[in-house]
């Protein structure tokens, strides 16, 4: 268990402090990123860059993972936020988030969706939309517990699990999930593809748009240069691109290979 612990620790973590919401503003349409458990701002900072470079107007939005739970973070961060920062009607709205992150999206959009909001498409990156089988160890262990907060009990698997609870998209969704290389005994809690934290097919929810799964570790995902390309395609046109140029192909951890899967 203690392995356990320390190995989801490394793959799921970016130790920084929490700090502001922070705006790379453009002139296109807005895209509201959030961070996973346990990180913050500063890990989705190259992606809003980039979305800044292809003319959007990237706004970061930190919440404390480990202290509140996924619906405080949808009701009481990042409604707010959007009332703050998305003021230009005439834009779009688009949502990225990336693990837990996703999460907090699709609880937002399923219970605060305003009906006069110019909402675009949004894309979820390694998010345990049926929940994680390693929370479901981890939720029975008070050192775990302690360290991930009151969001670990919302992300189990179970049936009554809150990501199970939201039911099926009703917007234009692109799910990007990860598959690393296997490990003998972490394979025995997830038996299938998965990016050492959820399974891929963990990430599959019903009115999803698209789907594409990328070699890559949970936590290396929202640095990739790869998921930073399939998911400004996909807020652009709705679909993932199941050949993409060569020149965004980049070697970011040691168990990836340069092929894209199929999408």
């Amino acid at each position: 268990m203690l392995r356990l612990i320390i190995i989801f620790l490394i793959l799921s973590t970016s130790f920084h402090a929490q700090g502001e919401v922070k705006e790379y503003p453009e002139s296109g349409d807005y895209v509201i990123l959030l961070h996973g458990i346990m990180s913050s701002k500063n890990a989705l900072t190259p992606a809003a860059k980039y979305f800044r470079k292809q003319g959007l107007h990237a706004i970061v939005v930190p919440y404390p993972s480990r202290k509140i739970s996924i619906e405080t973070a949808a009701e009481q961060i990042l409604l707010p936020a959007i009332h703050q920062y998305c003021t230009d009607p005439s834009k779009r709205i688009h949502f990225v988030g990336h693990s837990m992150g996703g999460i907090v999206i699709r609880y937002y959009l399923a219970k605060h969706l305003p009906p006069n909001l110019n909402l675009g498409r949004v894309v979820l990156i390694a998010a345990p939309n049926h929940g994680s089988e390693l929370a479901d160890i981890f939720s029975d262990n008070s050192l775990a517990e302690g360290i991930f907060g009151p969001a670990l009990n919302d992300l189990k698997t179970s049936a009554d699990s809150l990501p199970n609870r939201l039911g099926p998209a009703d917007y234009n969704l692109g799910i990007i999930m990860g598959k690393a290389a296997r490990i003998p005994w972490l394979s025995k809690q997830l038996p299938e593809d998965d990016d050492w934290v959820v399974s891929a097919n963990g990430g599959k929810i019903k009115g999803m748009n698209d789907f594409i799964l990328i070699n890559g570790m949970h936590a290396s995902l929202k640095r990739s240069p790869e998921v930073f390309y399939q998911t400004y395609h996909f807020l652009q046109s709705g679909r993932f691109n199941d050949k993409p140029p060569t020149k965004v192909i980049r070697k970011h951890i040691r168990f990836r290979n340069l092929k894209y899967p199929a999408g």
